[in-house]
């Protein structure tokens, strides 16, 4: 029967973008996670060249890249010229593990479409060239360069080449929202980027909060890397707001300040933040 393969680098619990993914196929489902198998300290010969081969390959056309992302980002860190580069060996790695892994799903199943969710599984659905797989969607959530626009040019132009691997071997792209889509089809001019937001469900009318309530920030993720969450660190008097964090990936996020934050990390927080956004004038921080 025909089926579909969702290629994941994480726990579906708690990721409802994903999850909704899975209970929208119209058949059967096989889920391949990158990130079950976890990477040995010593690292196979193969694996590793191939993923050395993927981080030095996607510096090709790096000067005029960087013309298109300095349009794109603007001002980005100068930081040391190899900060990053052993994460994004580290990503590349994961990408040949689960190109394997999805290779062997394909040998089985024959699935007729193939999901990817986030950069590095986009990267192992272009590393397995399933050309037999009608229907190929690489589902970038957001634009990856958005994280670490921190971090120096080296790793922005080596994540920017990998990503368009990933872009180049899907038949379709999507992403959570039109401004996104549009600055990933403008880095890559022959992206046709489709918008899924994350809430497609109906969408209730608030009454506007009253002015002298206290604002709140709200911020909703599986982790904080990128997000400069330690800018927040202030107490409620110094920033002028409350802090409000749901993370449900905690344990990435032990080195942050959360002291003044209301802080929480269970997955059910839908209705307390509807609660929150309906009472407060509430800003989120992405």
């Amino acid at each position: 029967d025909a089926c579909t393969a969702v290629l994941v680098d994480g726990p579906v619990a708690g990721d409802r973008r994903v999850a909704r993914t899975i209970a929208e196929q119209p058949g059967g489902v096989v889920v391949v996670d990158v990130s079950a198998q976890p990477l040995s300290t010593l690292t196979d010969v193969s694996e590793g060249l191939q993923a050395a081969w993927l981080v030095v390959s996607s510096l090709k056309g790096w000067r005029q890249r960087r013309t298109a992302l300095e349009r794109a980002l603007g001002e980005v860190e100068q930081q040391p010229p190899h900060a990053g580069v052993l994460a994004c060996f580290r990503q590349a790695r994961r990408a040949v593990r689960g190109a394997r892994l999805l290779r062997g799903v394909l040998d089985r199943y024959s699935p007729h479409r193939i999901h990817a969710n986030d950069l590095t599984a986009g990267l192992s659905l272009a590393l397995a060239r399933p050309s037999g797989t009608p229907t190929r969607i690489y589902d970038a959530h957001e634009l990856e360069l958005h994280r670490h626009r921190k971090v120096g040019w080296l790793r922005l132009l080596i994540e920017h080449g990998l990503e368009q691997r990933a872009v180049r071997a899907a038949t379709e792209v999507r992403t959570v929202c039109r401004p996104i889509a549009e600055r990933l089809s403008a880095l890559d001019p022959g992206c046709e980027c489709r918008v899924h937001p994350n809430d497609r469900g109906d969408h209730q009318v608030l009454e506007p909060a009253a002015a002298e309530e206290a604002p709140a920030l709200v911020y909703v993720g599986r982790g904080a890397r990128g997000r400069r969450l330690e800018l927040l660190s202030g107490s409620r008097s110094q920033l002028g707001f409350r802090v409000h964090v749901w993370l449900l990936r905690p344990q990435d996020c032990a080195h942050l300040p959360h002291a003044n934050w209301h802080f929480s990390d269970s997955v059910d927080y839908e209705s307390e933040l509807f609660e929150l956004v309906r009472t407060r004038r509430t800003l989120m921080w992405c």
